[in-house]
């Protein structure tokens, strides 16, 4: 996940987070700064530069008392919507009533599966700016976790029979 602020008192500071690793760079005006610790750099006029928060709680850069937000937190709807592959293959997965009607694997295959689409959802998002998008991406991502579930159930009852 890549965020670009303009501030007043630094210039453009550009940071950059690995979702999968969690590796952080900061770079202002263009120039990467020295990294000290996991969570600390240094700029090249020597102030120091704390990175406090996640890809969910937000990312806000601290230099000495001054605090500039590069990056908001995951908004409630935002989280929400990205839950929904999870909970519909949960709840429709470990009902027999309801997998008669509509089959999907649920447990701990459905569970992995729809948990990978819950991580998708939220790289996703975070992408995007417009809520209308947020929406379709957590749509699409939810109706291809269910069709993925849909075929896994479907081989596994094919090879039952």
């Amino acid at each position: 996940m890549k965020s670009e602020v303009a501030d007043k008192t630094y210039g453009n500071i550009a940071y950059e987070e690995n979702f999968w690793t969690g590796k952080k760079t900061v770079a202002i005006d263009g120039v990467p700064l020295q990294k000290v610790s996991r969570k600390e750099f240094v700029t090249a006029d020597g102030k120091t530069c704390v990175v406090k928060g996640s890809f969910f709680s937000g990312v806000a850069l601290f230099f000495g008392v001054d605090r500039v937000q590069v990056l908001p937190p995951i908004k409630w709807y935002e989280t929400a919507l990205a839950l929904l592959p999870f909970i519909f293959i949960m709840v429709w997965g470990n009902s027999v009533a309801l997998c008669n009607i509509f089959p999907v694997v649920g447990g701990a295959l459905g569970g992995g599966i729809s948990g990978v689409c819950v991580a998708l959802n939220m790289l996703f998002m975070r992408m995007v700016h417009n809520v209308f998008l947020k929406i379709l991406i957590a749509l699409g991502v939810t109706a291809g976790c269910i069709y993925i579930c849909f075929q896994v159930a479907t081989v596994i009852l094919s090879a039952m029979a």
